[in-house]
């Protein structure tokens, strides 16, 4: 059974503090709860004091990241989690517990703003539910959200289907007109262009069983690089597993 939860991951940076808004305020419209997860594989021949450092270090960061979406919506509940293990694989693995799964554009690494982080790719191109892929910068607009369109990509196939689903329920819940836009010649750019204004823009995405590649197709590829609000891809993905998350280095609260 799905948890109604959602999950975001975070790393410290500008894109990840945007991401973890725009998760918070939909926990709020979906009921839902925030898991907040910081993961980065640690150095197996770093010294303890080095690893003693990172885990206070990376403990400020969860709970300052807990403390401000608890400040933005104080009705949302908050949990965190601090993972030992590589930021794309927690965040895959915990999607098989969620409802959506919210990453930002850009991370610490020092990606520039029009390039889609690694972690992001990965994670949309193998997660077990949909994911959010949320600009670094979102823009600033004074029409009411309720004015605002949900645009989906209309294609073909099951992957298609469900992101058509996903998107009519998600224009219901916010009280928005639905926009669909059909392939065509040009779909990146009559996508992008239909997304100048939208509340969100919903992709069917190709669904990776390559354990090292992110196949989600050429059109959702170029649109999660250059939208100017946030992308949900949304995939047919295999059935659930039924073993519970291990752990071998991760903290929980």
């Amino acid at each position: 059974m799905t948890t109604q939860r959602i999950i975001v991951g975070v790393d410290g940076s500008v894109g990840a503090r945007t991401a973890l808004e725009w998760a918070v305020d939909e926990c709020r419209l979906r009921a839902c709860t925030l898991l907040v997860v910081h993961a980065r594989e640690r150095d197996p021949n770093a010294g303890g004091p080095v690893l003693l450092g990172y885990d206070a270090a990376a403990e400020s960061l969860l709970t300052e990241h807990a403390a401000a979406a608890s400040a933005r919506r104080s009705s949302v509940p908050v949990t965190t989690l601090l993972s030992g293990g590589l930021p794309a694989e927690t965040l895959i693995e915990l999607s098989v517990d969620a409802e959506l799964v919210v990453v930002g554009t850009r991370g610490s690494n020092g990606f520039t703003s029009t390039m889609l982080g690694s972690v992001s790719n990965r994670t949309a191109g193998h997660a077990h539910c949909p994911v959010a892929v949320v600009p670094q910068r979102l823009p600033a607009l004074r029409v009411p959200d309720g004015e605002r369109d949900v645009v989906v990509g209309v294609s073909g196939g099951r992957s298609g289907r469900l992101a058509l689903e996903f998107a009519r329920h998600e224009a219901q819940l916010r009280g928005a007109r639905l926009q669909s836009v059909e392939g065509g010649t040009e779909p990146v750019e009559a996508l992008l262009r239909a997304a100048e204004g939208a509340q969100l823009l919903v992709l069917g995405c190709h669904h990776s069983d390559d354990q090292w590649g992110s196949r989600l197709g050429p059109v959702p590829t170029s649109i999660l690089h250059r939208s100017p609000c946030p992308v949900v891809a949304v995939s047919e993905v295999p059935e659930r597993p039924n073993e519970p998350l291990q752990w071998s280095e991760a903290g929980r609260r």
